[in-house]
């Protein structure tokens, strides 16, 4: 049984990097059977060190040696000088900063600027922790469809609305109406 299991993770390892399309060599790919079960990344993802976070849905990581931006799918941080970046900057930050992080693939590779697309991970403890509906749990950023990424958006709306019913972060702003409250 030992020697089935490094034989087993090697044939997800190369079955899963030959699947994987980046627009250079493919990284390494971390492959865990258990992290499904765990709740944690599925399908195709890679692992990255942070190098710095930028704004609320935005941060760069090293792969393989190389810097990549990374825009977080399925969510929309308040731009710098709108109310609310700094602190979902900040949230961020805490959630990532100078750690390692799992980059969990979608549909698409790239946006229009050439960031990564990614659902972003980090273990805490023996746990997961999906850090896109973290930020939109505590009311710091809104749930936001991007098609054809959409694998996890029902997971973040959700996440959405028990912000919104318990007025957390930018929701204890918004007045009955649906507008901010002046």
């Amino acid at each position: 049984m030992r020697r089935l299991v490094p034989a087993l993770l090697l044939c997800l390892l190369v079955g899963c990097s030959a699947s994987l399309s980046l627009d250079r060599p493919s990284p390494t790919l971390v492959a865990d059977p258990s992290v499904e079960a765990d709740g944690g990344p599925r399908g195709e993802f890679v692992e990255a060190d942070v190098v710095d976070v930028i704004d609320g849905d935005t941060l760069k990581v090293r792969i393989d040696g190389q810097v990549e931006s990374v825009r977080y799918i399925g969510i929309d941080a308040p731009e710098r000088g709108d109310p609310g970046s700094k602190r979902a900057t900040a949230e961020n930050r805490e959630l990532v900063a100078g750690g390692t992080v799992v980059l969990e693939v979608d549909r698409s590779n790239r946006d229009h600027f050439g960031r990564l697309l990614r659902y972003v991970w980090v273990r805490e403890g023996g746990e997961w922790l999906f850090v896109n509906r973290a930020l939109v749990r505590h009311g710091l950023v809104v749930a936001k469809s991007y098609p054809p990424d959409t694998a996890r958006q029902s997971q973040l709306d959700r996440a959405e609305s028990r912000a919104r019913q318990e007025k957390l972060g930018i929701w204890a702003e918004i007045g009955r109406n649906g507008m901010p409250r002046e």
